[in-house]
This record gives structure tokens, C-alpha cells and sequence, in this order.
């Protein structure tokens, strides 16, 4: 799509017989110069934001799961994915002594936060969120923030 429209601009700079050929290679060097530029910010702005965020965050939700003291070998199983609402990613984890629990971590990478919620299987797929008491009784507890903001 960008060549098309940059082939069109090419062709439509070069059939005006008024520009002199001097102003049409200076105009088409800076319009080169501008779409490149802009397309490397673009790519840039698509590589942190999605994979080296995601992978940032996993390594957070693991500190944050070490700090609760629950060891990497009772993870059943991890989920990820972006959260467009709140520009997070959001990790759901079953562990396998509480497979009825789901704990979500988000990660928030302009913060640098992590928050955690933890919510109860009711049927198939669907969960419901737990009360602080029911929360109390868990094995594994969250921390007492209910936001964690890791130190740089």
C-alpha cells in the first residue's frame, strides 16, 4: 500500500512539465527522506510496544510471583495478551494445586507497575472475581499493595 501511494507521488511530481527538474529531485529527496523516517519510527514504535513489552511483563509477573513465593514448577499454565483498554498486558495463571483460581497479573509499562487480581472458576469458562475474605484464605496471597511499582 505504501509503494502504490508512493509510486502515484513519484508519477504525479513527475509528469507536471512547470517544476523545473532541480525542484523535483529536491522535492522527491525529502519526501523520500520524510516516508522513511516515518516508516522506521513506525516499526520502532511496533516493536516495543508489543513483543519487548510482553517479555518485559513476563519477566515483572515472575518477580512479582517470586515475591509471593510461589515456586515456577506449581504453574500449570500462562496466558497472555495485550489489553487495548488500558494499554496493559494482562497475564492469566492457573496453578496446579488451585486450578479452581485464576490469578490475573497486569502489567502496565509506562508505570512500571503490576497489580494483581485473582478470580474463582464458577463453570467452563467463566470466572468471578473473590472477595478479600475468600482472599485471606488463599495459599498463595497477594501483596499488600494492591499495585506494586518495581524500583528501578
Amino acid at each position: 500500500m505504501l509503494l502504490v501511494i508512493l509510486n502515484w507521488l513519484f508519477s504525479f511530481c513527475s509528469s507536471h512539465s512547470k517544476w523545473q527538474k532541480t525542484t523535483k529531485t529536491n522535492f522527491r529527496k525529502i519526501l523520500k527522506l520524510v516516508l522513511w523516517a516515518g516508516l522506521i519510527i513506525f516499526c520502532i514504535n511496533l516493536i516495543i510496544k508489543y513483543p519487548i513489552h510482553r517479555h518485559i511483563g513476563f519477566d515483572r509477573m515472575y518477580k512479582y510471583m517470586d515475591m509471593q513465593k510461589i515456586p515456577r514448577s506449581d504453574v500449570k499454565s500462562v496466558r497472555a495478551f495485550r489489553s487495548t483498554k488500558t494499554d496493559d498486558y494482562v497475564y492469566w495463571v492457573v496453578l496446579k494445586d488451585l486450578e479452581n483460581y485464576r490469578y490475573e497479573y497486569g502489567y502496565n509499562l509506562k508505570k512500571d507497575n503490576m497489580s494483581l487480581n485473582i478470580s474463582k472458576k464458577e463453570y467452563d469458562d467463566v470466572y468471578k472475581y473473590i472477595s478479600d475474605e475468600e482472599v485471606a484464605t488463599l495459599k498463595y496471597k497477594p501483596l499488600k499493595e494492591s499495585i506494586y511499582y518495581f524500583k528501578k
